[in-house]
C-alpha cells in the first residue's frame, strides 16, 4: 500500500480509480503519487487549493482567489473567479455540474457554462448556496444563515431554513 509522504503536508487527498493518489496542500498545489511509481509530480505549484473532487472520472480543483479548473496533465481553466471558491456540487439528475464561488454560482450542462443570476439587491455575495444536493426535485443548498430549498428550473428560493453554521 503506497503512503503519501509526510513531507507533502497535505490537507486532502484521494485515489483516481486507476490508483493514482492526487494530494492537495494550502499554499504547494497538487501532487500526485503515480500508481507504481515512487516519485512525486507537482502540479498547480504554489497554488493554494481550497477543493480536490473527482467526479465521473474527471478531477477538478478550486484555487482561491483563481477559479476552478479540470485537471489533465496541467490544469485547464473552467470557471476564472478572483474570490474564495465554496465548492463543486455534481447534480446527475440535472446532469449539471455547479461551481460555487463568493459572489457568483456558475452551472456546466452539456458543455455550456452559464453564470446564474444569483445575487439580490440587498447581498452582494452569494446568499444561495455553497455546496448544492438535490433531492426529490428540488435542490437544497447551504449559506451562511441555512439553508435554501430551491426551484432548479429558475434557481429561485422556495423556503428558507434559519441554522447558523450548516456545512
Amino acid at each position: 500500500l503506497k503512503t503519501i509522504p509526510l513531507k507533502l503536508d497535505e490537507h486532502f487527498s484521494l485515489i483516481d480509480k486507476t490508483g493514482n493518489i492526487w494530494s492537495a496542500t494550502f499554499n504547494k498545489g497538487i501532487y500526485v503519487l503515480p500508481k507504481g511509481k515512487e516519485n512525486v509530480r507537482l502540479l498547480a505549484e504554489n497554488k493554494k487549493i481550497q477543493q480536490l473532487n473527482l467526479i465521473d472520472s474527471t478531477l477538478y480543483a478550486g484555487v482561491f482567489k483563481e477559479g476552478y479548473f479540470k485537471i489533465s496533465e496541467h490544469l485547464k481553466p473552467i470557471v476564472i473567479n478572483d474570490k474564495f471558491q465554496y465548492g463543486i456540487s455534481n447534480i446527475p439528475a440535472l446532469q449539471s455540474l455547479f461551481f460555487s464561488s463568493k459572489d457568483a454560482l456558475f452551472r456546466l450542462k452539456d458543455k455550456e457554462l452559464k453564470e446564474l443570476d444569483i445575487l439580490q439587491r440587498t447581498c452582494k455575495f452569494n446568499a444561495l448556496a455553497r455546496k448544492l444536493i438535490y433531492n426529490e426535485g428540488y435542490l437544497y443548498g447551504n449559506n451562511t444563515f441555512g439553508i435554501n430549498k430551491i426551484n432548479p428550473q429558475d434557481f429561485t428560493i422556495v423556503k428558507h431554513y434559519q441554522f447558523y453554521g450548516v456545512t
